[in-house]
């Protein structure tokens, strides 16, 4: 902590020594520059620069130097007009300037020519230019393109498409949190997110945006990709920035009506296959309904009556809002609940998937009954009586809804169907003010706020999704998840003089995720003490809410797709982040050189609930070693007999906290007319994650101790028998040779030692500051001819990246702040009079951290070629070290538990067929799995873009942006394999798309009243337009998986896992089919069938044999534009997203089943088409639009 305060007061003091010298700003503004010459070609010192801002009529003065170069600084982002005056020559003007925020505009060299100032040379603005006086990757996308594209969901996101080195696979409906996710840029998924300036992420997980800005009120949206200048940072991956609109002199509004419904959608696939099979309910198509309302206004400030802003020069206003009602549906999902006989005991009529009955045990008879067979140990008629049911556990069969469908096939995969429709209303309100406060100094504020509701529905929190059973969930509990954000942004801009600027930007982004019951009657459902008669538990302060217990019903028998109960480990989850962030900068040009330094500062809180097992789980699944159990898991209930119970003894709450501070200086030097050098040095102290006023826990490997290490019960067999099970097999007492039930087995025994050995407890946090840490950034840019046309640019940086702060935060979940215990084979009436024991826990061990970092580079060249277009063609690479990876180092060699290379590692009382459990050959006793945590992962990327872009120009634009990568990284390290063979093993191409190319278009058709004027042809014929984007993405390498049939063992490697498929043969095929995608011959089992070296089943995938099918898709929207008087205008949108509805089938079967004494493949399915791309089915979008 003191070492944090130390480097907090060094890097504050560098704070005030900056904010001493600037007065304010923020890091958005660009620079508009460029070189006057005469008509010889010879500089013109000395001439007038204005450049004046058309919204706002704010006008800036630079003059040129002895080289005629010129540069203007702190321009905001917008649109430009540019004077040249000098005594002797004709007033140059450029017209239609366009500035992107943070860009670095240089205009091709300005001619003057002789004459008198009266006389005027005006010119328009070139669409297209070359990046000539920087090196970074960078790109804008306008409001412009944004509001021609088609973008399903109407998420801004989407139109990253149209950059080169992005590969986006997300299939939008709608903007919100996370609209990032499925999105890498040059390889990376770690993004810096900002709003105007002010980072918007999840700092949990350093990953999903809060804020999603609505598509009206955005401007541009910049993205810098690689090496760009040392006043960027924060994230080491990319830099995204979203800047909002702002008024002008001149009102200007809009207003849109959006429409989708499932009546003018596609089918998809999969519930056309479903209907043809005989499932009714996948016949029609899925719920699906969006109704979104968008408006703007924006303009000057005026008070009638009053002289106030009168020039409307001084003050401008911007207001958007956007209102999304949205029904959102999910799969149809298919599940198996216990029939209205089963609730009542009788399951004469409960059969397995192959027809035959399920024979359900009397745990008191002591006799054999087999589940298919039977035997004088089953329930007589398979019916339990009704003085043997419990009333509990009938209660809690009766919390499942009754079965309502009938798997038309016949084999029993379900008899319940649902489809989770879930209301999401979504509303985006942004208000801008802008102030030109003087000339040369200007202030904007900009607040906005969101919030994103998913209602009336089961959802993510709660039983919707995976439980302790596997895929369990129905709509249990009904809910109101949301996400509720407000920022707000406050930018002063001072131009000290014509060659000094300052800026500064405070700013807060503000979001609350939160989870609220949407209704009592659905409360009451859930609670304990209403619907379970009060059932009891052993730590009741963790469940204030009295929230009925995770059940699971599967396991050994059980039907597919097995109903339970499943309610979020962290529920309620009410959870903020909360982030503020300081910038303050200073531009001074001297010369040739235009230097900048700044201060970034970011504080976050972000306190949040953490997980736990607080209502308790049970588990009623079927196993043969439970001496209660009765076959089935639905009848393991009724009787009260419980496999496992869990449950943790407390409910944490994290109070996450960290502080960033970095700073910059750099120089865009321009050597002479052709050359730019671009070099600075970004400096970071990235302060730690912690938690404020707590305590954390985790494994020290240091101070664990073999004397204090606790022992473990062992399995024994009562009757002294070679072999035994059930209630035979027991458990004693390594030190008193006392015999319990068979419950205590690989528990931890008491007074054996410290149960918490190794764990070491400290407050806040296990990191310290990094101190000071330095990146250093070069780049150039060189005008090979001088006019603007032709560049060669290139540079190489070095960005930091801070951890996710679930890291830490996790940290409070650990023992001894909390622990889970258990305890198993027992029953209700027993339960609360059983001991929760407790087993070997698995912890967290941290080793030195190590700051994660990316060094990235690129070299390309820019060329501009004829019809206004620009081509860029670049080779982009980076490379990512000190990735965070897990190491198990409490696991053991490969070998240890396979009884045939180590017999003196089997269970004495599974007659020396089985190995022991895991927990008792760990080299750490007392614990179970231990992760270390540490900094060692990598990854590197290679890639060739290439674009070619049309700006808007003539009634036509286009676009082709094309990648060409390959990445490889590595986050798997195994103690146990050498290291030479682990390289080749574990360094991975999965998820690298080997290509990827957009092409977007958007045409004004010619009006047919150019040729045929009268009234029709101007009303019908004319104002068409058609804009589209066209992706192509090939596949991902993937993985073969396998399982195997009839193994003597589930885990053949006898160790840490990680076992392979062997690859005999090339897999890929040239002409894949729907059932033969993969050439599956070539995929063969692990182990010495293939191999007789491998006697450890380990196999020889590498990672990188196979790319799984890619997928082309179309994207067209159709515009009638009707053109009114006086700039008012009304435009009717027809977007269709897949418009083909071509099937994009990229799931596959990659799964093989291996039978262990042959070899043979026996999975029927492996290597075919399964399912296609998530959600890719036409959607259509209607809309009506109304601009002035």
């Amino acid at each position: 902590m003191r070492s944090r305060l130390r480097t907090c007061s060094v890097v504050a003091c560098l704070a005030v020594l900056l904010w001493s010298t600037a007065v304010s700003a923020q890091t958005l503004t660009g620079q508009i520059g460029g070189s006057v010459l005469d008509e010889q070609g010879a500089a013109v010192p000395g001439a007038t620069v204005t450049v004046t801002n058309t919204a706002t009529r704010a006008s800036r003065e630079v003059t040129t130097d002895a080289q005629g170069a010129f540069v203007v600084t702190g321009l905001l982002a917008g649109t430009y007009d540019l004077r040249v005056v000098l005594t002797g020559f004709r007033t140059y003007e450029q017209r239609g300037v366009d500035l992107s925020a943070t860009e670095r505009l240089a205009l091709p060299p300005i001619m003057l020519q002789l004459g008198g100032l009266a006389e005027t040379i005006s010119v328009a603005a070139e669409g297209a230019r070359v990046q000539t006086q920087s090196g970074e990757r960078s790109a804008t996308i306008s409001a412009a393109q944004i509001q021609d594209l088609g973008l399903k969901g109407r998420d801004f996101m989407g139109a990253l498409q149209l950059l080169p080195g992005v590969v986006d696979t997300r299939n939008r409906d709608a903007p919100g949190w996370g609209s990032v996710g499925g999105m890498s840029i040059n390889g990376q998924t770690s993004f810096n997110f900002s709003y105007d300036g002010v980072v918007s992420k999840d700092t949990g997980s350093n990953s999903g945006n809060y804020a999603a800005p609505a598509l009206d009120s955005i401007a541009e949206v910049k993205v810098q990709t690689s090496n760009f200048q040392a006043e960027y940072g924060r994230s080491s991956g990319a830099s995204i920035t979203v800047v909002t609109k702002s008024g002008s002199s001149q009102f200007h509004g809009s207003g849109a009506y959006y429409k989708r419904h499932e009546a003018f959608n596609a089918n998809p696939w999969d519930r056309v296959r479903q209907c043809a099979a005989g499932q009714e309910a996948s016949c029609s198509k899925p719920r699906y309904r969006y109704d979104n309302i968008a408006w703007t206004i924006g303009g000057p400030v005026l008070i009638p009556g009053t002289a106030f802003n009168r020039n409307r020069d001084r003050l401008f206003f911007f207001f958007s809002q956007d209102l999304l009602p949205r029904t959102d549906p999910g799969d149809l999902q298919f599940r198996t609940m216990p029939t209205a006989r089963e609730r009542a005991g009788d399951f004469s009529q409960t059969f397995d998937t192959q027809g035959r009955l399920i024979h359900i045990r009397d745990p008191l008879s002591g006799q054999p009954c087999h589940v298919v067979n039977g035997g004088p140990g089953c329930f007589p008629g398979n019916i339990i009586p009704a003085d043997r049911i419990n009333p509990v556990g009938q209660m809690m069969l009766n919390l499942l809804p009754l079965p309502n469908a009938e798997d038309p096939t016949g084999n029993r995969q379900y008899n319940h169907t649902y489809q989770n429709v879930l209301e999401k209303p979504k509303h985006d309100n942004v208000a801008r003010v802008d102030w030109n406060i003087a000339p040369g100094t200007t202030f904007y504020s900009r607040l906005g706020f969101s919030n994103e509701v998913n209602s009336r529905g089961a959802n993510a929190f709660l039983g919707a999704g995976t439980g302790n059973g596997g895929n369990i969930g129905w709509p249990q509990f009904e809910t109101e998840y949301g996400i509720r954000t407000y920022s707000l942004v406050n930018t002063f801009l001072k131009t000290i003089n014509p060659t000094t600027v300052a800026e500064v930007t405070i700013g807060m982004n503000w979001a609350k995720q939160y989870v609220n019951i949407v209704s009592e009657e659905s409360y009451r459902r859930n609670d304990r003490r209403l619907v379970l008669d009060g059932l009891p538990q052993f730590f009741p302060e963790a469940n204030p809410q009295y929230l009925v217990p995770n059940m699971s019903f599967a396991g050994t028998n059980a039907l597919p797709n097995t109903a339970g109960l499943a309610i979020s480990n962290r529920f309620p989850f009410n959870a903020k982040n909360v982030i503020w962030n300081y910038n303050a900068n200073i531009t001074k040009l001297i010369g040739g050189h235009n230097l900048k330094a700044g201060l970034f500062i970011e504080r976050t809180a972000r306190p949040a609930p953490r997980a736990s097992t607080f209502q308790g789980s049970f588990d009623f699944n079927g196993n043969v070693s439970n001496p209660f159990d009765a076959n089935f898991g639905f009848a393991n209930a009724l009787l009260g007999s419980i496999n496992s119970y869990t449950e943790s003894t407390a409910k944490p709450f994290a109070e996450g906290r960290y502080n960033q501070f970095e700073a910059f200086v750099q120089d865009n030097w321009r050597l002479n007319r052709k050359f730019t050098l671009d070099y600075g040095l970004r400096v970071y102290n990235i302060g730690p994650t912690f938690v404020e006023g707590q305590q954390v826990a985790y494994f020290d490997p240091a101070s664990w101790s073999q004397a204090e290490a606790p022992l473990l019960f062992q399995p024994v067999c009562a009757n002294g028998a070679p072999t035994c099970s059930g209630t035979q097999r027991v458990a004693m007492n390594p030190l008193t040779g006392e015999i319990l039930n068979n419950t205590f087995i690989g528990k931890l025994v008491p007074g054996s030692g410290d149960f918490y050995n190794g764990m070491t407890v400290v407050p806040e946090t296990v990191y310290d500051s990094t101190g000071i840490l330095f990146a250093p950034r070069v780049g150039f840019g060189w005008d090979v001819a001088g006019d603007g046309r032709t560049a060669v640019r290139g540079g190489f940086g070095i960005f930091y990246d801070r951890y996710q702060d679930d890291i830490i935060l996790e940290l409070v979940e650990q023992p001894p702040l909390m622990d889970t215990r258990e305890t198993t084979f027992t029953t209700l009436p027993q339960l609360l009079t059983s001991q929760l024991i407790q087993s070997p826990r698995g912890v967290t061990a941290f080793d030195e951290f190590k700051v994660p970092t990316v060094y990235n580079w690129s070299v390309g060249v820019q060329r501009q070629l004829p019809w206004q277009m620009v081509a860029d063609i670049a080779y982009v690479g980076n490379a990512n070290r000190n990735n965070p990876v897990t190491v198990p180092i409490n696991s053991f060699p490969y070998g240890t538990t396979r009884i045939d290379l180590n017999p003196q590692n089997a269970d004495p009382t599974q007659n020396n067929s089985q190995p022991r459990p895991a927990d008792y050959l760990r080299p750490y006793r007392g614990h179970s799995g231990i992760n270390l945590r540490q900094w060692r992962g990598y990854a590197n990327y290679h890639s060739v873009q290439v674009s070619v872009q049309r700006r808007f120009a003539n009634g036509f634009a286009w676009g082709v942006a094309y990648t060409g990568s390959r990445r490889w990284s590595r986050s798997d390290f195994n103690p146990f394999i050498d290291e030479s063979r682990a390289e080749r093993r574990f360094y991975s191409l999965n998820g690298s798309r080997p290509h990827a190319l957009s092409i977007n278009y958007n045409w004004m058709i010619p009006d047919a009243s150019r040729v045929w004027d009268n009234g029709f042809a101007r009303a019908v014929l004319d104002g068409w337009q058609v804009s589209g984007l066209t992706t192509a993405f090939s596949g991902t390498w993937t993985t073969f998986g396998f399982s195997w049939r009839n193994a003597p063992q589930s885990d053949m490697t006898g160790g840490p896992g990680g076992s392979r498929v062997a690859l005999l043969c090339d897999p890929k095929i040239s002409n894949p089919t729907m059932e033969r995608q993969f050439r599956t011959e070539c995929i063969g089992p692990p182990g010495p069938l293939t191999d007789p070296d491998d006697i450890y089943y380990l196999g020889t995938d590498n990672n990188a044999q196979w790319v799984s099918p890619g997928y082309l898709n179309h994207d067209v929207t159709l515009f009638k534009n009707f053109r009114m008087r006086n700039n008012h205008n009304v435009q009717i949108r027809v977007e269709l997203y897949n418009a083909f509805n071509s099937n994009q089938f990229t799931v596959v079967d990659t799964s093989a089943t291996f039978d262990f004494e042959t070899g043979e493949q026996v999975d029927e399915g492996f290597g075919t088409v399964t399912n296609t791309r998530p959600n890719s089915s036409r959607v259509i979008q209607l809309a009506v639009r109304y601009t002035f």
